[in-house]
């Protein structure tokens, strides 16, 4: 991927606002942004002919294709810090590549354009599969809270764990919620997802991992996730004989734990708690010293870019794209 994307910033932006502005008043722009945003954290990816689709045959929006192109073509040069809006030979730099017609342009998320390989993961994924559009009001409760639904699957992972834990409501809100970022940002491998419980557990015995085992198949497979266009890995496995795509449907069948591996995770997990323990201190002693992380320092800094599947810089010992790379 090259300089991408190109943003415009002062006049070079200019024309493209008055042209939408032209079309769209205010609010509509506004309004817009926010369904955009919205979309591409639902599908991640999505084609601009299958947003306007969405917009004016499903959910009813009065919007011309014109005004509809003249947002996006704006959105996309302006300073957006959560979706892209781009053709496949802006993303790759390849310009011999034909210049995509505005409509088949792509709509994707900020995490699945950011890191180098995560656009190509879900693309690969998203292959055959048919799409699923939910009604108006069940995508506007979801662009509202920005949060997940409460599924009977969310419900019964978040009793399973305060049971098990006895840990506060929030911090088993907060566990929840992680372990379903991971699986919409398609981390599925059943030690991550018990790395991101233990962060706020410390403790976990084989058996209660192993109990948990059932309780994440469930939240897996009963999840929408953008690699399946909106459906859930079950519904999406239901649908393979019908629509004759041959990809993964991501459910999940694991029912055994290796006793070895869990071990060694268990330890890492906790290790890597200790160590987070000690930043926050440090952190803490470093501004009772008075410094400022704000000033400049004297010693020039090189800076490293980080994988999504990197450890995260900060220390916490989880994967960057599940830390601070969200």
């Amino acid at each position: 991927m090259s300089s991408f994307p190109k943003r415009y910033t002062g006049s070079r932006l200019e024309p493209y606002l008055r042209r939408v502005q032209s079309l769209l008043d205010s609010k509509e722009i506004s309004r817009c942004k926010d369904l955009f945003e919205g979309i591409s954290t639902f599908y991640g990816v999505i084609p601009l002919d299958r947003v306007y689709r969405i917009l004016t045959e499903d959910h009813g929006t009065v919007m011309s294709e014109e005004a509809f192109l003249a947002f996006c073509e704006y959105v996309r040069y302006e300073q957006n810090d959560h979706f892209y809006i781009f053709g496949e030979e802006e993303y790759y730099g390849q310009i011999t590549l034909p210049e995509t017609e505005p409509m088949k342009r792509l709509l994707a998320h900020e995490v699945f354009v950011e890191f180098e390989d995560a656009y190509e993961q879900l693309r690969e994924l998203k292959k055959g599969k048919p799409w699923y559009v939910p009604t108006k009001e069940e995508f506007e409760d979801h662009e509202r809270s920005l949060e997940f639904a409460r599924t009977e699957q969310v419900i019964a992972a978040e009793r399973w764990l305060t049971e098990t834990f006895r840990i506060s409501a929030e911090k088993t809100k907060a566990a929840i919620s992680d372990v379903l970022t991971g699986l919409h940002s398609e981390e599925h491998d059943i030690y991550s997802i018990l790395d991101d419980i233990q962060r706020f557990t410390k403790d976990m015995t084989l058996e209660q991992a192993r109990s948990f085992v059932p309780i994440y198949n469930e939240l897996n497979n009963n999840t929408r996730m953008p690699a399946n266009n909106g459906f859930t890995p079950a519904e999406t496995e239901a649908l393979r004989s019908e629509y004759g795509f041959t990809g993964s449907s991501l459910f999940s069948e694991l029912n055994e734990l290796d006793e070895e591996k869990e071990k060694e995770r268990s330890e890492k997990a906790r290790a890597a708690g200790d160590r987070w323990i000690q930043m926050r201190k440090t952190f803490s002693q470093l501004a009772d010293a008075g410094y400022d992380p704000d000033k400049p320092s004297a010693v020039p800094r090189r800076v490293v870019k980080t994988g999504r599947n990197d450890p995260c810089p900060c220390g916490s010992g989880r994967k960057y794209k599940k830390c601070c790379g969200r």
